[in-house]
């Protein structure tokens, strides 16, 4: 298991601290916006989408699957 936070700037400005964490599976992680419910995310046909939880936009699901695929890539590298 491994657990980060990224953070990014929602619509308005404000910044959303996101937790995140990988159970082993580098195609699936669980997020927490500011703490608040579990969220969890697939990598199917390339690409990220919600399966459980509350709604999360399309670019929000994108941003936190690019920084997983970042952070593993520079794990493999390691």
């Amino acid at each position: 298991m491994e657990e980060l936070a990224y953070t990014i700037k929602n619509k308005r400005g404000d910044d959303i601290t996101y937790t995140i964490v990988e159970y082993g599976s580098k195609d699936t992680f669980d997020f927490m916006p500011n703490g608040e419910t579990v969220r969890r995310v697939a990598k199917q046909k390339g690409s990220w989408v919600q399966i459980s939880g509350a709604d999360t936009d399309q670019e929000i699901l994108d941003e936190l699957g690019g920084f997983i695929d970042q952070h593993n890539q520079q794990k493999a590298e390691h």
